[in-house]
């Protein structure tokens, strides 16, 4: 199974089933009269269409962190975004589709390259809880992550003969959620740490506009001493302009 980064859907397994399905025509050959309305060859005027024999690709994926409890099916070929689709890129629909197909088509390329598609959840390796006779054990039944361990249906464990199965199941569990809660709390120190910053530039920025708001008594002083004797100045001269000013005007 695969899992992109961020991945809002984990794509579980493909295969490819043989089907029947209708034909379609050869415009450039075929009789029009042999050719429904959308484009399928028929085998008689106003007749069944023509069916063949096709290998059919499918897709088995669920939504991130509903694993095995909300499986779907489907054709590949239909979650394929069409020309239909990308003359209108902006629709709602052709988003969506879009959004889906993105997340399934790596692994799918993978898949028809020969290729295994990346394996989802924690491998086994990683759980230093579980003996490696248990890990062979696992693997025999096709299960290869931690997140299968904790997923077992009652069917696995029937048939996985394991003592204190049940209790293994469970601490997989716990062995999971221990790692989910380590996770959250460096994701919760590394916001903290954000926010503080933040409070930190908005505090650095709020002292700064204080000292711009105050008023420049040196300035207003010395405005008030060019008002009083008719001296003109320009409404954005600094204090050391104003008092040459004042020094001129002495000074004549």
């Amino acid at each position: 199974m695969a899992e992109a980064s961020n991945a809002q859907i984990i794509v579980i397994k493909f295969w490819t089933e043989v089907e029947d399905h209708p034909k379609l025509a050869d415009r450039m050959n075929d009789p029009l009269n042999l050719i429904d309305a959308k484009g399928y060859l028929l085998e008689a005027p106003g007749g069944p269409r023509v069916m063949e024999t096709i290998d059919v690709d499918w897709v088995s994926y669920s939504p991130a962190g509903f694993l095995n409890a909300n499986t779907t099916e489907s054709r590949v070929m239909h979650l394929m975004p069409s020309k239909k689709h990308m003359a209108s890129p902006q629709a709602l629909e052709t988003v969506i589709m879009l959004q889906r197909w993105n997340q399934i088509k790596p692994a799918y390329d993978l898949w028809k390259s020969g290729q295994e598609i990346p394996e989802y959840g924690t491998p086994l390796s990683q759980w230093s809880g579980v003996k490696p006779a248990y890990v062979a054990e696992f693997k025999k039944h096709g299960i290869t992550t931690v997140e299968g361990v904790r997923d077992m249906q009652e069917s696995h464990l029937e048939r996985i003969k394991l003592p204190n199965i049940r209790y293994i199941k469970q601490e997989a569990g716990l062995f999971l959620d221990s790692a989910d809660k380590s996770r959250s709390a460096a994701r919760e120190a590394d916001m903290q740490r954000r926010l503080q910053e933040l409070e930190e530039r908005n505090e650095a920025m709020l002292k700064l506009l204080e000292e711009r708001a105050k008023p420049n008594t040196e300035v207003d002083e010395l405005r008030a001493e060019l008002d009083a004797k008719g001296i003109p100045y320009h409404h954005k001269a600094g204090a050391a302009k104003l008092r040459e000013l004042l020094a001129e005007k002495e000074a004549a």
